[in-house]
């Protein structure tokens, strides 16, 4: 497929705003300068929710990561927010804020061309009128210069979403054009108590927003909210995905590739995209399953068997680096596949934890995770005898899995430790191995909120002695 397209095979949905045929890149000699962090002040705050989104605010609060405004309706005869923006008119869409979140980490950065100077700010808009299945709106605002201004109107990478918000954001040259793109990391809560975590990587070249890499979509409606896509992390009742995202240099003078590898748990299965621009624009070059997930392979690569092989690029051949970099990729891949279905038992057992030791060593660290879960459940398979090295298993599967959550939420914007808690707690209870501690830990903890209540004077329930 040709053109700046990202395949719904990668990472869940495809862009058709450039689906000419793409022309030899010409990537220029010097990379663009290091972002400049310079934090959002509280009367540019006021000018992004007043003067561009509109909103009268009755109040703000400021928090040590961002400043939240209460809003009521808008200044003017707007019917959305995003009459202010460049490039876009609300139409049919009305939409109205209720609190606007404007968050303090920002930039100066070269976004819209080489030499640009762009303030780039990240916003979260919450709605209390608009439907549950698009009642927020956030997204990352660019200035055409390094103030926050009205005019010349701003770039705004914007979604709609069910309770969605902001996770994260940096800047890094994906497609290496000399110009910074935005990575952004964000949730949004589906019904039935499920959260997925997608990463975008977003380009501004002339300041025209446009998605370089989408990890899925969201389909709403009266009674519907989906998420079709690749996310890099998952919650559910019944089960935890894990991903980790990370950009690998295919040599001087091309676009880096973008792996993204993950783990779900329980189950112990694993998938790896790899995608890349290697001359005919970004698309998908390795795919591979194992475990629970090589089950759903078809589904999750869209029609690709997701056997680890790499596809071989159209045109000119590749150099060497850029050919080596994708090989080593796909002799970790086949190697994570081969102790897949070794069955049960210690040898069973001790084939998946080399593969996890391997994968790991190669930078596939949701692979990994896998692998360690599918190493505790053969043990646990093969006798009561093995459950206290199963259990040690699961407990390194758990801590990898909440490190790789952490790491997927920005502290700059707030939430990442409690992202780890959240999966220290819950992880336990999903996989079988660590189940049976769960009771006498339980029980301890109760024990101990007993007696901390009695010893704290004025505490809840506290006994007067």
């Amino acid at each position: 497929m040709n053109g700046r397209i990202v395949f719904r095979t990668l990472l869940g949905a495809a862009s058709s705003l450039l689906a000419a045929p793409a022309p030899a890149q010409v990537l220029p000699a010097v990379p663009p300068p290091a972002p400049v962090e310079r934090a959002v002040e509280a009367d540019e705050a006021a000018t992004v929710v007043a003067r561009v989104l509109g909103a009268v605010t009755r109040g703000v609060r400021a928090t040590p990561t961002a400043f939240e405004f209460d809003v009521a309706g808008f200044a003017d005869d707007r019917t959305c927010p995003l009459a202010g923006v460049r490039g876009v008119k609300c139409g049919a869409f009305a939409w109205q804020p209720t609190t606007v979140v404007v968050h303090r980490a920002a930039w100066v950065a070269a976004v819209s061309g080489h030499l640009a100077r762009n303030r780039v700010v990240v916003v979260d808009l919450s709605s209390s009128s608009a439907a549950i299945s698009r009642s927020s709106l956030h997204g990352v605002l660019v200035f055409a210069g390094p103030e926050v201004g009205r005019t010349p109107a701003p770039a705004f990478a914007w979604y709609v979403s069910r309770l969605g918000r902001t996770l994260g954001a940096d800047l890094a040259d994906v497609d290496a054009d000399g110009a910074l793109d935005v990575v952004y990391t964000y949730a949004q809560d589906l019904p039935g108590g499920a959260t997925v975590v997608p990463r975008d990587v977003w380009t501004f070249a002339e300041m025209k927003p446009s998605r370089l890499i989408s990890a899925g979509e969201r389909l709403s409606g009266v009674a519907l909210s989906l998420f079709e896509g690749v996310a890099l992390a998952e919650d559910s009742e019944t089960r935890a995905v894990r991903g980790a995202w990370r950009v690998v240099s295919l040599g001087a003078g091309r676009p880096p590739a973008v792996v993204l590898d993950r783990a779900v748990l329980p189950g112990g299965g694993w998938d790896l995209r790899v995608v890349a621009d290697l001359g005919s624009g970004w698309r998908e070059f390795l795919a591979g399953a194992g475990g629970s997930l090589a089950a759903d392979a078809e589904a999750v690569a869209r029609g690709d068997p997701a056997d680890c092989g790499v596809a071989e690029p159209p045109g000119e051949a590749l150099p060497v680096h850029a050919r080596k970099t994708l090989l080593d990729l796909e002799a970790a891949c086949l190697a994570s596949r081969e102790v897949e279905g070794a069955g049960r038992g210690p040898i069973a057992a001790a084939r998946l934890a080399i593969a996890a030791f391997r994968a790991h060593g190669a930078g596939l660290h949701g692979v990994a995770t896998g692998l360690v879960q599918s190493a505790s459940e053969a043990l646990l398979r093969g006798g009561v005898g093995t459950w206290p090295a199963a259990a040690a298993l699961s407990a390194m599967a758990a801590l990898r899995a909440r490190a790789l959550r952490s790491r997927v939420t920005d502290p700059r914007f707030g939430g990442a430790q409690a992202a780890g808690w959240t999966d220290a707690a819950r992880l336990p209870a999903l996989l079988p191995a660590l189940r049976p501690l769960l009771l006498p830990l339980d029980t301890v903890a109760g024990a101990l909120r007993t007696v901390g209540r009695r010893i704290r004077p004025g505490a809840p329930g506290a006994v007067a002695e």
